[in-house]
């Protein structure tokens, strides 16, 4: 496998931040799923605002989140099975193609002018079963192209390529909405999937990492991987930062076409600019965590971003300018990346290769599978209580959580040594 040099004294540049598009294989699935995502943030807007014009309410906003996403927490499991028993890039090659057949139906749905909310709840619960076996094999196949010595580097500049991706996706989304409506940002969609598709294909399989089989059956592969889960405190931790924040924390994002047109009395270029500048916050985050020169101190790191990520949502719950929201958005978006990204590589750094896609499953189900369920919650209590109040208890609840983690970890590390790691400066801090 081709692997740059990366010295461990390497000064945190910005070429070295860049450091693992020198291998060929990750770097063909790089620019083919940029390509691919842009399509897929346009369909994220569209939908939802599509949802909201058919039925003006914050409920369904949040149950078509609840069924895109609901498969996961059932089949996410049987997908890190899937992913460590099986070769992951065939699999990853038929889900993409699920994936734009998902779209096109959609497409011409809209574009005949017949799409009903039923077709949108039952494409969007198709599109979650798919995601439940795509996402572990997504993140384990990085690995299984870059090694586990650049997996931060890797998972961080994957993270910029979504959250850049996500910057123009929704603006662009906002204008083809006002031109031609939500059929053509679902027409892109399914298109944008082909550059992915060919990059998958063009991948050099003898480059990629000897992936160990797994002979188990499906119930004693997935006791394995909860059983080394579960007796690591640090990992136990991490997955708890993560399974709050997907599923509390996350309640304002399936809300946000609501907080646009009621409160901001904004259209779908609002939104589309709204959700752009996350995605710049976001992709600060990811070049941020890109020029990192390894995995020390990334549990402190997710500890702290869930605290500063609780905090900023609060003071978004309650601002009435799209101006102010923007920016708000934009340093929610940064601490999340970095939360979320830190996470998914401490995880994968501390479990062994032939765990990795269950680990994988288990990162997926806490942080996909268990958000819809908060969507819906969070739609149906903003109906009752408004859309403020909802995201600012949601922001407590994920703070006092994050802050219980905090002084359990102190008090674990003051145990352990009289000056604890975490209180000290170094490569983990923010």
């Amino acid at each position: 496998m081709e692997m740059p040099a990366t010295p461990s004294a390497a000064p945190a540049t910005w070429r070295f931040a860049f450091r693992t598009l020198a291998v060929k294989n990750f770097r063909f699935f790089f620019i083919g799923q940029s390509l691919s995502l842009l399509g897929t943030w346009s369909q994220a807007i569209a939908l939802s605002w599509l949802i909201w014009r058919l039925t003006n309410s914050a409920w369904w906003l949040g149950f078509v989140g609840f069924a895109s996403q609901i498969p996961v927490l059932f089949l996410g499991l049987v997908g890190g099975f899937i992913a460590d028993r099986y070769p992951r890039l065939p699999l990853l090659i038929t889900s993409q193609i699920l994936c734009m057949l998902q779209a096109i139906i959609l497409s011409i749905l809209a574009y005949l002018g017949v799409v009903e909310l039923w077709h949108v709840i039952a494409l969007s619960l198709m599109l979650g079963v798919v995601y439940a076996f795509e996402f572990p094999l997504r993140q384990a196949f990085v690995m299984d192209m870059v090694g586990r010595e650049h997996l931060i580097n890797a998972v961080a500049l994957n993270s910029a390529m979504i959250h850049s991706t996500r910057i123009v996706g929704p603006v662009i989304a906002g204008f083809i909405i006002g031109l031609w409506g939500e059929a053509a940002c679902f027409a892109v969609n399914a298109a944008s999937f082909i550059f992915l598709i060919a990059a998958l294909f063009i991948i050099d399989r003898r480059q990629l990492i000897k992936q160990e089989q797994n002979g188990a059956t499906l119930r004693e592969a997935i006791g394995e991987g909860l059983s080394y889960m579960w007796t690591r405190p640090k990992m136990r931790a991490a997955l708890i930062v993560v399974t709050v924040i997907s599923g509390i924390g996350l309640i304002y994002v399936s809300l946000m076409p609501l907080f646009v047109g009621r409160i901001y009395g904004g259209t779908a270029v609002q939104l589309g600019w709204l959700m752009g500048s996350s995605g710049v916050g976001a992709l600060a985050g990811a070049l941020y965590l890109a020029r990192r020169h390894g995995a020390a101190g990334l549990f402190q790191l997710i500890i702290r971003c869930s605290i500063v990520f609780s905090c900023c949502i609060i003071v978004f719950a309650w601002l009435r300018s799209v101006f102010l929201a923007m920016l708000i958005l934009a340093v929610v978006a940064f601490f999340l990346t970095i939360l979320f990204s830190s996470a998914n590589t401490f995880l994968q750094h501390e479990v062994p290769n032939q765990l990795r896609g269950r680990m994988m499953s288990i990162f997926t189900v806490t942080f996909f599978g268990l958000s819809p369920i908060g969507s819906i919650i969070g739609g149906a209590v903003a109906e009752a209580i408004g859309a403020p109040i909802t995201v600012a208890i949601s922001g407590i609840v994920c703070l006092l959580i994050s802050v219980t983690l905090l002084m359990r970890t102190r008090n674990r590390e003051r145990i352990k040594s009289p000056h604890p790691p975490f209180l000290k400066g170094g490569s983990g801090g923010i």
